[in-house]
């Protein structure tokens, strides 16, 4: 969402390697197969990739060698300057499925682990960035600052106790929007509200296919399905309602419908008739053939922030597909389906990046690390803030984290401030904020820009790369990177793919 509002990019869709689980070796083979994504490489002198804290060490590295490979530069990510910004107190990387093995996981290490992160990124190079913009009460920012270190006193435990309340909407602001830990409790809630909606509901099913697997072994169709819902968020069955709010699954089309655009389904036409009545029709550049008098949903997609509806915000969705890769680059599984899902609630891990005016947090199955402080922070005002099933051994630090970022406070501090007065948690008795996250400038800019190192003032093409939470999990491509008319996978996986290391932590 953070790259739809500034018209930036998910850094898997530029970069051009999907799910970014392929060999380096295949990885780079993939993107000299297409010339628009070697043109990205070469021709961009600065790359701005933000929430980094949700990439991890060996994509990290990938990120570097095949920069130097594509760029033919031996220098440190083949000599393009790399500014990233993010918060490694919030969420960590998903545990990934290992590519030769699906029954296991990887182990998570963070992109400060990365072999290459000391030569791209040196010491001195990091910023603090301790003004906060997303919260304007002083003592909810220093609340929220001690949550985010794992620090909370008892003052703050039951301050956010007496926050299980109901919130109700007194100024116009729409109904919370419920933040939840799982997947699993976001479909129910989903559900829940599109069964209280009029109407004849409508049910597309998906039709999933069975590649194989990286030894070059076949798989079953049960395989594949299995693999599908565990690493991507396309339903099996997907079942929708005038009136009912939707969130896609796809970039389709550049500048236009990406993943992540919410809308309202507002109703059901044939291709046929969407052509007869001059409405447009969200197409990838490689599409499947669709049936041309079968029903398809037509959302009103939300205009972007701070820009005109047009008609283009109207279009209608039919069938897509997306492909998984295995480590050898070949397809191991494939799914046909309305790329939509219901979006009355969502999961911590989507709403990183975002701001809420009103909010209701469900933390009852909370499981890892920073999850409880990136839901709770992301309302503007603590009056906005419904918070159910809130308890301090919910709120906890990566051990990794804790211990890179003591290291980093050690160090001489380099800080960016904006000409405006600084926030109680400026004060030099106050813990520090490192991160720009809640300094996101597409949620409140500040008055006045940030004052940047003389390095930063070059000229050259600037691409702003995100790791979003609506994204997610994130985007990852292009048709013509991946050949396929999905281009590789869409997804990272689910939140629940982080349940049992995480859950493993909390018991001990």
């Amino acid at each position: 969402m953070a790259a739809l509002q500034i018209g930036g990019s998910t850094l898997h869709s530029w970069s051009g390697v999907g799910r970014g689980q392929q060999s380096l070796h295949n990885l780079i083979e993939r993107i000299r197969h297409s010339e628009q994504a070697v043109r990205r490489w070469q021709e961009t002198d600065t790359l701005i990739i933000d929430e980094i804290s949700m990439i991890d060490a060996d994509l990290f590295d990938k990120l570097e060698q095949i920069a130097v490979a594509i760029r033919g530069d031996t220098r440190p990510f083949g000599g393009m300057q790399v500014i990233l910004a993010g918060d490694f107190y919030q969420l960590a990387p998903i545990q990934q499925l290992d590519p030769h093995d699906r029954t296991r996981r990887l182990e998570v290490k963070f992109a400060f682990e990365a072999n290459t992160w000391g030569s791209v990124i040196k010491q001195e190079d990091i910023y603090i960035l301790p003004k906060v913009y997303r919260q304007q009460n002083p003592h909810f920012v220093d609340l929220l600052e001690r949550l985010r270190r794992g620090k909370l006193d008892s003052d703050d435990e039951l301050l956010l106790r007496e926050r299980d309340v109901i919130v109700a909407d007194t100024r116009g602001m729409g109904e919370p929007l419920g933040l939840y830990c799982t997947n699993e409790e976001v479909r129910s809630v989903n559900q829940a509200r599109l069964a209280e909606l009029p109407g004849r509901p409508m049910t597309f099913t998906a039709e999933d296919e069975a590649g194989v697997n990286s030894s070059g072994a076949s798989i079953s169709i049960q395989q594949a399905t299995v693999i599908l819902d565990g690493s991507t968020l396309w339903p099996r069955e997907l079942t929708v309602k005038v009136g009912a709010r939707v969130m896609l699954l796809m970039n389709v089309q550049e500048n236009w419908l990406v993943n992540g655009s919410i809308g309202t389904v507002i109703g059901f036409k044939t291709i046929t008739q969407a052509h007869h009545e001059d409405l447009a029709v969200a197409l990838r550049i490689r599409q499947l053939p669709i049936p041309q008098n079968m029903n398809f949903p037509v959302v009103e997609f939300d205009a972007p922030r701070n820009s005109p509806r047009t008609s283009n915000d109207i279009a209608l969705i039919p069938y897509m597909a997306i492909e998984l890769l295995n480590a050898e680059g070949t397809v191991e599984a494939k799914r046909r389906q309305v790329p939509l899902i219901l979006s009355y609630a969502s999961s911590v891990h989507k709403s990183q990046g975002q701001s809420h005016n009103l909010l209701k947090v469900d933390l009852s199955r909370s499981f890892a690390a920073g999850q409880a402080y990136v839901a709770i922070s992301r309302v503007t005002q603590l009056e906005g803030l419904e918070l159910r099933n809130f308890a301090l051994n919910k709120v906890f630090v990566h051990p990794d984290v804790e211990k890179w970022m003591s290291t980093l406070e050690r160090m001489p501090r380099h800080y960016m401030f904006s000409s405006d007065e600084a926030s109680s948690s400026d004060r030099d008795d106050a813990p520090q904020e490192e991160d720009g996250e809640d300094s996101d400038p597409i949620d409140e800019a500040p008055e006045t820009a940030l004052p940047v190192p003389h390095s930063l003032n070059r000229r050259g093409i600037v691409h702003s790369l995100f790791m979003d939470k609506e994204d997610e999990r994130a985007d990852v491509g292009d048709d013509e990177i991946s050949g396929s008319e999905a281009s590789g996978a869409e997804t990272f996986g689910t939140d629940e793919e982080w349940e049992k290391a995480a859950s493993r932590r909390l018991d001990e």
